[in-house]
């Protein structure tokens, strides 16, 4: 399951709830869409580095399933390096890394910084999986030969297509 959340103890609630039902959770830290904003979630939680450390390290302490996380680069290779370590020590099990920054969306889509997924593989430990710029199988390949990534998340542009993890 993936959620969006700003509060600690709701999102451990809704944890709770899907634990039983799957085999992870995932908190989406990087929606930049209008929505999230209104909602004050997802991209928009980007500059409240211990609020998002508090809604993990509790969801951490309440179920066993493992908490993963899916977050949007800083302009900054270096502050989004330290943001994923902060994830990591929260309790973070994988990263998630799509290589654009918030404001990257609709029409200013732009192209994904792939160095930036790199740096991040490069400093923690746990799994990272890279997302942007993958529209066919060779794009996977050469974002794990480039990035040395776990995995590829890649989703498409329909509301009917699926979000696919692909490792190789």
């Amino acid at each position: 399951f993936q959620f969006c959340a700003n509060d600690p103890e709701k999102f451990a609630d809704a944890c709770e709830l899907a634990e039983p039902h799957c085999d992870g959770v995932d908190l989406n830290l990087g929606c930049p869409q209008v929505i999230a904003a209104r909602g004050h979630y997802g991209a928009f939680l980007m500059e409240e580095w211990e609020r998002v450390e508090n809604i993990i390290r509790t969801a951490c302490a309440r179920i066993k399933k493992p908490i993963t996380c899916k977050i949007r680069v800083y302009e900054s290779i270096e502050k989004t390096v330290e943001y994923a370590k902060r994830l990591e020590r929260a309790g973070a099990k994988i990263i998630t890394v799509h290589g654009r920054r918030r404001e990257q969306r609709g029409p200013l889509t732009g192209i994904a910084s792939w160095d930036h997924i790199k740096a991040v593989k490069e400093a923690v430990s746990v799994p990272v999986f890279a997302n942007g710029n993958i529209q066919y199988l060779r794009d996977v390949e050469k974002c794990i030969e480039y990035t040395k990534v776990d995995a590829v998340m890649s989703a498409g542009r329909s509301p009917f297509s699926l979000i696919r993890f692909l490792a190789i």
